[in-house]
């Protein structure tokens, strides 16, 4: 399949020339490329020391030993075997230590089209196809989420905690709207869950607000009637909520408390870009169904539904907000014609193509079925782990995550469980005394997953064991 996208993309780059036209250039290339990627090699993970050795030795044997009659090939052949040997493969089933996975191949064809073209997202008359395709994939979503799509607007950022970070200027911007030209004019502080992702933290060190006005609660534990002594006691503008959590992939709900932010005009951002990609899920979009009364939501499409790093957008209720507040005069870039410019509601000018890659994943893939089968997957193998005696399983809830710890002994040593199955391609990780797994692969079986428990367990007995 790789091979069909590259023979695509070489009538691309040749504007659409016959095949036996492409330069010998770009066959050599992609053929280097193809032979590394597709080659039968163990990745290698090593410590960062023995890396950064390896690599300086790399580039010394190559400036050493190239001449005047060196073939450019095969030092670009040396470079990229040595890249492909050593970097994670995350498209492997047994890597389940982050929230995403390598992705589908069908992206690769999307980024070799926006790396051919490589034009900014910013305006209308130099992004054509890729500003519309944004706009509209976004349309698609805000529907999802139940904003109405003639008010509502979006825009793609790299990564969740910038569009974190837009969500809360533009809670900001509603309450204070002349402080983006004045600077904050006194303390006002910011509600969220114990759980909340770090880019909260660090949003709050942005915008200058300081974390000491960052106000951490267990929306579980924390009545409506203390939630109201917070908000008559303090000057908050913004409560964050959590759809997915980092390390449990909890939902959190915090409708209890909807009537004191309507009557204290209190902002609501949902951090979604764990769980926000089952909206295209029609079994399990019902989940979302309280989106609608957010203020905006951010969803990070490289998780769940795994599209190529990064595919995260801000999607905002009033969007006239999300304008301005970040808006500015730019005249050598915004003319008379500049109504379908991103960049008029974008914090900064040059974007990537992040949304193209969803619109096209979209128009190619079910994605209701893809979404779901993911879903569907990490409820079936977190059964797994529930019957296995060897095992606790913790946050049954969870909708993405699978957590448990060692029932014979629950405070193991699974720093170094976890460091030794690195050594044998498999990528889990911990926290505090649990290990989590995301199971976002849809190449993971139930007896690849069964073989890897065994592993873990194995490790344990040998490594783990606490003294």
């Amino acid at each position: 399949r790789i091979q069909i996208l590259f023979e695509v993309y070489w009538v691309l780059a040749m504007e659409n020339e016959p095949m036996e036209s492409v330069s010998n250039d770009l066959k050599q290339k992609t053929e280097i490329f193809l032979k590394a990627v597709s080659g039968p090699h163990q990745n290698i993970f090593l410590p960062y020391k023995e890396l950064d050795t390896r690599m300086k030795k790399l580039r010394d044997d190559i400036a050493k030993n190239t001449t005047a009659d060196t073939n450019e090939k095969d030092i670009q052949k040396k470079i990229v075997d040595f890249v492909c040997t050593h970097l994670i493969d995350t498209k492997q089933p047994t890597f389940l230590a982050k929230l995403y996975f390598g992705g589908v191949s069908l992206n690769l064809l999307c980024d070799m089209i926006i790396s051919h073209f490589n034009t900014a997202v910013h305006v209308y008359s130099v992004s054509t196809v890729f500003t519309v395709a944004e706009n509209q994939i976004l349309d698609k979503l805000t529907g999802y989420i139940g904003y109405d799509t003639t008010t509502a607007l979006g825009c793609f950022y790299p990564g969740g905690s910038y569009c974190n970070l837009v969500g809360m200027l533009c809670s900001r911007h509603h309450r204070y709207p002349k402080w983006k030209e004045t600077g904050n004019q006194s303390p006002i502080q910011v509600i969220a869950s114990i759980n909340c992702h770090y880019s909260v933290d660090k949003g709050m060190s942005m915008m200058g607000l300081g974390t000491d006005n960052l106000i951490k609660l267990d929306f579980e534990k924390t009545t409506v009637k203390e939630m109201e002594k917070i908000l008559e006691s303090k000057n908050v503008f913004l409560i964050v909520s959590t759809f997915g959590t980092t390390c449990h992939g909890i939902l959190e709900d915090i409708e209890k408390f909807r009537p004191l932010l309507r009557k204290y005009n209190v902002w609501h951002h949902i951090d979604a870009c764990q769980s926000g990609s089952l909206l295209f899920s029609s079994k399990y979009r019902h989940l979302a169904a309280a989106f609608k009364y957010s203020d905006s939501v951010t969803i990070d499409c490289h998780k769940g539904i795994s599209i190529s790093q990064q595919c995260s957008c801000v999607v905002v209720k009033h969007g006239r907000t999300l304008t301005d507040a970040s808006k500015t005069t730019a005249v050598y870039l915004f003319h008379e014609d500049d109504n379908h410019d991103i960049s008029n509601r974008s914090f900064q000018c040059g974007r990537k193509a992040d949304g193209f890659k969803l619109w096209f994943m979209d128009i190619t893939t079910d994605l209701d079925a893809y979404t779901t089968r993911i879903y569907d997957r990490a409820s079936e193998m977190k059964e797994i782990v529930r019957r296995d005696d060897r095992w606790n399983l913790l946050y049954p809830d969870s909708l993405s995550h699978i957590c448990f710890r060692v029932r014979a002994d629950p405070k193991a040593d699974l720093h170094a469980i976890v460091s030794h199955l690195r050594k044998e391609n498999i990528f889990l990780e911990y926290h505090l005394d649990y290990i989590r797994l995301v199971p976002t692969n849809p190449k993971l079986t139930d007896s690849m997953f069964k073989i890897m428990l065994d592993r873990i367990y194995q490790t344990f007995e040998v490594l783990g064991k606490s003294t």
